[in-house]
């Protein structure tokens, strides 16, 4: 009987043992819950009130009320308090209430409690406190259609003419006040739902378990619900799949509440003892060179693919596919040698499911500090689900630095012309690389991938000097100025070139060329043996209006003109002009002439 099962709990209230196991503990608390809320509907049955209370030690204590005076007379069933009067409920701690760790909830819209798994603090378990044994929580009267009939103490009070039967007390001819039938009081449980796996820690290739209930009630009376983890309840109709850490709760409820009630809750706890992931992490060289972290190389220029490196799983074949999903772990990896599993700039691998295919880790050029000759790669796998598997170890390879060294660049001459290039054809100069030369033999040397003096070659140049002098053209190649780290300076190459004889010509007069932007070649020109205009003669914005007159002098080391202008290339140099062989202004020559507006040059 109902009445029965509530007895125990005023009989004997319920406890809490310190060494009770995780799982006893849940499964306690499921019980204790089903046993309160058969409680609260008997209570509710012989008319006491629960509207309005919501906190659940208040519950336990309206529980704990008795009837008196002619409500306990007339009133059938439960008179006296209907629980141990030192039940009191614990709350869990925060921390405990952070956790997945079931919970107990009053839901007074409902007027039950509850299981839940997470939220905010919950009810951690009901125990027996013997501060509050000597507590009285006083009487109530409660309404209900049970009542027992005034007159006749052996029947109901559900009819509403004089009973004609014969009864165990004196008769009466009152009329009975007119009351529905109530439900029989002695309604038989209904036998819980078996389940075909126990609760147990299970190997985790074995999840997801199949769990089949199997109804061992008479067919046709009764069907059977389940919750997991606490949550809704809801019908079963066969075989379920679950995962580790799940807690299934199941009862079987009648089909006729008037025959039977409910049964009490069956629990089972399905567990596996988490796998660690292993991983593995390759690359095809560790020492690797800037043309193979993409470096972009001459003559194409065209940047080369990152190194990709390949983070996989070790021991693949203990996690089920249906656990190797984004939802359970998260592949990381960092490449600052940081902490994959917490630092804010780790990489994270893509969403995968039923199986991790492996993480490409791709290692490029702004990855490498500067100033360090390796880099440290980590990774990690980072838990989501730790009741299925846990963080892993950390993995780590060290890259290191192949430096390469540069080719001398390639000096060539044609007539008084000089060329400096680099030979491409073993793809080991980079985009960006530059020659440094001098013209006195010197060496340009170099200083952490620095030249220590020297010109920065950017095309053909003119050598000058006078007729059969020597000229020497010393030059190194040296790495781009932000990647110096990745090469070393090249050799120095040395070449002598003997000054042929001067075959240019030079010429003044009243023209222009161009439209008086950079060697308009205004006034004075230089041509080349085959009467071509040379433009590395380069005056600038040549003379000032005006015109070159007399003669064109050349000298060993550039020419002199004398016209009529007041400047050159915007170099105050009124009527006279020394200029350089490329055309610049000599700023050494400034006969700073006065009173003239032009001057003859003999020959």
């Amino acid at each position: 009987m109902a009445v029965a099962v509530l007895s125990t709990v005023g009989a004997f209230g319920i406890y809490t043992t310190t060494t009770m196991r995780e799982a006893g503990e849940n499964t306690k608390l499921e019980r204790d819950v089903a046993v309160l809320n058969k409680a609260l509907r008997q209570y509710e049955l012989f008319g006491g009130s629960l509207s309005g209370v919501s906190d659940p030690q208040l519950v336990l204590n309206k529980l704990k009320t008795r009837l008196i005076g002619d409500n306990k007379k007339e009133m059938a069933g439960l008179k006296g308090s209907m629980l141990d009067s030192r039940l009191r409920v614990e709350l869990q701690t925060d921390t405990q209430a952070a956790s997945t760790d079931p919970r107990a909830r009053y839901i007074a819209a409902k007027r039950q409690f509850a299981i839940e798994t997470s939220g905010n603090v919950g009810i951690k378990r009901f125990v027996l406190d013997e501060a509050l044994a000597k507590i009285d929580y006083g009487t109530e009267h409660r309404d209900t259609p049970m009542r027992l009939a005034k007159v006749d103490k052996w029947v109901w009070d559900f009819q509403d003419t004089t009973p004609t039967r014969d009864a165990p007390t004196a008769t009466s001819t009152t009329t009975a006040v007119s009351q529905p039938l109530p439900p029989s009081l002695s309604t038989a449980a209904l036998v819980p739902p078996a389940f075909n796996l126990p609760s147990g820690t299970y190997p985790l290739k074995d999840f997801p378990v199949g769990v089949t209930l199997t109804d061992p009630n008479v067919p046709g009376t009764s069907e059977l619900l389940f919750s997991v983890g606490g949550g809704p309840f809801q019908r079963y109709t066969g075989t379920v799949q679950f995962d580790p850490g799940t807690v299934v709760t199941a009862y079987a409820t009648p089909m006729d509440p008037d025959k039977f009630d409910p049964s009490g809750n069956s629990l089972r706890d399905y567990r596996t003892a988490a796998e660690t992931p292993v991983l593995t992490l390759t690359y095809p060289e560790t020492v690797l060179s800037y043309s193979e972290l993409g470096g972009p190389m001459l003559p194409s220029n065209t940047p080369g693919k990152p190194v990709q490196g390949l983070l996989s799983l070790a021991n693949g074949a203990v996690i089920p596919d249906a656990y190797q999903s984004s939802t359970v772990f998260q592949p990381r990896w960092t490449l600052d040698g940081s902490d994959p599993l917490s630092s804010t700039t780790a990489s994270i691998s893509p969403d995968f499911s039923g199986g991790y295919p492996g993480s490409n880790v791709p290692v490029a050029l702004s990855a490498w500090k500067s100033a360090d000759n390796t880099l440290t790669v980590k990774a990690a796998v980072k838990t989501l689900r730790p009741e299925i598997v846990t963080s892993s170890a950390m993995k780590t390879v060290v890259l290191t630095r192949e430096v390469t060294p540069l080719p001398p660049p390639v000096i060539a001459f044609t007539e008084r012309d000089c060329t400096l290039s680099l030979d491409t054809s073993k793809n080991n100069v980079p985009q960006g690389a530059r020659i440094f030369y001098t013209l006195d033999g010197t060496d340009p040397g170099q200083n952490g991938g620095e030249p220590v003096k020297g010109i920065l070659y950017d095309g053909p140049f003119l050598l000058v000097g006078n007729y059969q002098q020597i000229v020497t053209i010393t030059a190194r190649t040296y790495p781009p100025a932000e990647y110096k780290e990745w090469f070393s300076t090249s050799p120095k190459n040395v070449k002598d070139y003997k000054l042929p004889a001067a075959v240019d010509v030079y010429v003044g007069g009243d023209f222009e060329q161009g439209t008086g932007g950079a060697n308009a070649l205004r006034g004075i020109a230089r041509l080349r043996a085959d009467g071509q205009v040379d433009t590395r003669f380069n005056t600038g914005s040549g003379a000032s209006a005006g015109s070159l007159v007399g003669v064109v002098r050349q000298t060993g080391s550039g020419v002199v003109a004398g016209g009529d202008f007041e400047s050159v290339n915007s170099a105050d140099r009124p009527g006279l002009v020394m200029l350089q062989y490329n055309g610049a202004v000599d700023p050494s020559f400034n006969a700073a002439l006065t009173g003239g507006k032009s001057a003859t040059l003999l020959p």
